[in-house]
């Protein structure tokens, strides 16, 4: 009741505030000086009224026959500091962070019939609990000034409990001077201690409250500002108990902001002016060279250089993983892989998979698999669907029909590939399925998986591809650019013909060098010679550029090297069917390719095995995996000359392992060969 007409006083004070507010403001103005837009920082010191609104029986953990607690008060202290932002004139963000002690005392009368005197009298007992917390409160508010000097305010409080400490004690009130309970004491049930593991450590509330600032200095840059907060706490100070404390703070703030700067002196006399003198304008030198040097392998400097570029022939066999990965409880073939349009078909062909990957080439399975069943009208398909069998997809597997049937509509509808060509069918786990519980197992078990009894529609892809090998050195570009008022812009280029090969820009300082390490993806492409040069733009915009210099160009093609009759090198580049998680046996895929490439390997031939893992698993059995790999693809090819193996584990991770697909194709061996051949 006392809690009801103290929030009942707190509006009638806020109604009659905002009346005297909207008079006063009637002769007060707002001033339009940048300093009320300057922020204060201070202190604040308070005291506080608790209210507590209860409905419990005990505190956790603790005896107590009290037939219920309703409510209680208490007091508190809280002191901290705060930032106020003004937006405007009238308005501001606010910030506290507080320290708030909060006190609390039940005391509920029970009152019970004894026998007094062998009659019966009026007993009465007293269940007492005392209470103190501390707690630490971080408060955003906003403020809406009615004047200059009275404002309102709201927010919120987001507080931390840091104690939680208690006083128990049941004892005999009536009568006082005679009574025991069974061992022969005049109390029972007393306790103390601390509760801070059962309480709600977090405590949300909402503050509304007023101030008036008044100037302590006529800088007016401290104040002293009264207050009157209320907090209304909804959280419940213990879980699973029923009470909550709400607080009525009176309280002062000791505020302060930067004073404006002093006024500046007077201004001097102006001074006669100088007699004018004839103007000599001098042009700032500006002077641009660039020179380039070849830097070798072993980093000695050429300046007379030529740069090699050749082609050679390699062939390439990617093995083909037909699985198609899904999200997680999804049927939607992922955007990673590539899907045509009916009118894109006809332009599709593996012969122009040239210099991809075997990650590349995967994307295109479907399109593979399409093509395939177009030349092999004979050839049939089973889609097997697959699921995680965990979470959503736990003997979900109406999401693994439905995976099955998203690839045969892409086959169906934009291959035209027969239906009845295509067998459907579905489980949960892959029969030969990876970790289920493992999230990287899971990714790999959302999957359909495409067989055949057409070896033609699931072989490896394999295409001849032009490698082209630069000379292993770098070319370093050293600009020479004399200024006498520092560069505004430059910018280095190389190019061959139209073709921009290299290029380098920036504002200001000018690097020492720029060295540009050419790769088959950024080399020259023709015999012709390349040339550069450097310009720049100095600080007041005058424009400079180098001359035109030109590197000479040596560019071996293929059919060079056969018209004169050149022993030219031959690549070629082989990848096993995918193994088996942890295994190192060889399939009927694997012997396959193994005895297809053992037939390409000639006397002078020089081949490379090399034995990879994905990143799954312990690193020292990844490399025993791996040699094991190596050594069972040496042990079928039956070679023992310009031969050698590696076993390199994760070490070498060839793909990405985020994604299922590069896990696979890093379960592999690689059999690299090159062999010389005279044209």
């Amino acid at each position: 009741m006392q809690h009801k007409k103290i929030q009942y006083l707190l509006i009638f004070l806020a109604l009659g505030l905002i009346n005297q507010a909207n008079l006063y403001s009637q002769f007060s103005e707002f001033s339009n000086d940048s300093l009320e837009l300057k922020p204060k920082y201070g202190i604040l010191f308070g005291y506080d009224l608790n209210f507590h609104s209860a409905d419990f029986r005990s505190l956790p953990g603790v005896p107590s026959c009290c037939p219920q607690f309703t409510g209680g008060t208490g007091n508190g202290l809280m002191f901290g500091a705060l930032l106020d932002y003004p937006i405007n004139p009238r308005m501001e963000v606010n910030g506290r962070i507080t320290y708030n002690t909060i006190d609390a005392v039940f005391s509920k009368f029970e009152a019970t019939t004894i026998v007094l005197d062998g009659e019966e009298a009026v007993g009465e007992f007293e269940h007492y609990v005392k209470s103190n917390f501390a707690l630490i409160g971080i408060e955003p508010y906003f403020t809406y000034k009615l004047n200059p000097e009275l404002a309102f305010h709201g927010g919120f409080r987001f507080g931390f409990l840091t104690k939680s400490n208690y006083y128990q004690i049941e004892k005999i009130s009536k009568p006082t001077d005679r009574g025991t309970f069974l061992d022969g004491r005049t109390y029972r049930n007393q306790s103390r201690g601390s509760l801070i593991d059962s309480a709600n450590r977090f405590q949300f509330g909402i503050k509304l409250g007023t101030s008036y600032t008044l100037p302590a200095n006529k800088k007016k840059s401290l104040f002293i500002v009264p207050e009157i907060f209320y907090t209304l706490n909804p959280t419940n100070i213990y879980q699973n108990r029923d009470w909550s404390i709400n607080s009525l703070t009176i309280g002062i703030g000791i505020k302060y902001r930067i004073p404006p700067p002093p006024p500046p002196p007077p201004t001097p006399p102006i001074a006669p002016p100088d007699p004018e003198l004839p103007t000599v304008i001098k042009q700032p030198i500006l002077a641009v060279d660039v020179d380039a040097v070849e830097i070798d392998s072993n980093n000695v400097v050429h300046k007379d250089f030529t740069i090699s570029v050749e082609d050679f022939i390699s062939i390439n066999m990617r093995p083909l993983l037909t699985y198609v990965f899904f999200v997680d409880n999804s049927a939607q073939i992922p955007s990673r892989y590539k899907l045509l349009a009916r009118d894109e078909i006809n332009k599709f062909s593996e012969e122009k998979l040239v210099n991809l990957n075997a990650i590349e080439t995967y994307y295109d399975l479907l399109n593979i698999i399409g093509k395939r069943m177009s030349v092999e009208r004979d050839a049939s398909i089973t889609l097997t669907g697959t699921n995680a069998d965990v979470d959503l997809e736990k003997n979900n597997q109406e999401l693994s029909r439905n995976r099955a049937q998203s690839v045969a509509d892409y086959l169906i509808n934009t291959w035209s590939i027969d239906s009845n060509r295509i067998k459907v069918q579905y489980r949960n786990l892959p029969k030969l399925s990876s970790k289920k519980d493992d999230v990287l197992g899971q990714q790999e078990n959302r999957r359909v998986e495409i067989t055949s009894e057409n070896i033609r529609i699931t072989e490896p892809v394999l295409t001849k591809d032009t490698i082209r090998a630069v000379k292993n050195s770098d070319v370093r570009f050293i600009p020479k650019v004399l200024t006498e008022v520092g560069l505004q812009y430059w910018e280095l280029s190389v190019k061959q013909r139209n073709n921009n090969l290299f290029s380098q820009k920036g504002n200001g300082q000018i690097p020492d060098a720029w060295d540009w390490k050419m790769t088959k993806h950024n080399a020259p492409t023709d015999d012709e010679d390349l040339s550069y040069n450097l310009s720049v733009i100095d600080s007041i915009g005058q424009s400079g550029a180098s001359k035109v210099k030109r590197i000479p160009m040596n560019y071996v093609t293929i059919d060079k090297k056969r018209r004169s009759g050149k022993i030219d090198t031959e690549y070629e580049y082989y990848s096993l069917i995918l193994f088996d998680f942890g295994k190192s046996d060889l399939g009927f895929e694997h012997r396959k390719v193994v005895d297809f490439v053992k037939d390409r390997i000639s006397n002078n031939s020089i081949v490379v095995v090399s034995g990879y893992t994905d990143a799954i698993g312990d690193e020292n059995i990844n490399d025993k995996i791996s040699k094991e790999r190596a050594e069972a693809v040496l042990k079928r090819l039956n070679i023992n000359q310009n031969v050698s193996i590696e076993g390199k584990g994760e070490s070498v991770l060839l793909y990405d392992n985020a994604l299922p697909e590069g896990r696979f194709y890093c379960r592999t061996v690689t059999i690299d060969i090159e062999t010389p051949i005279n044209k």
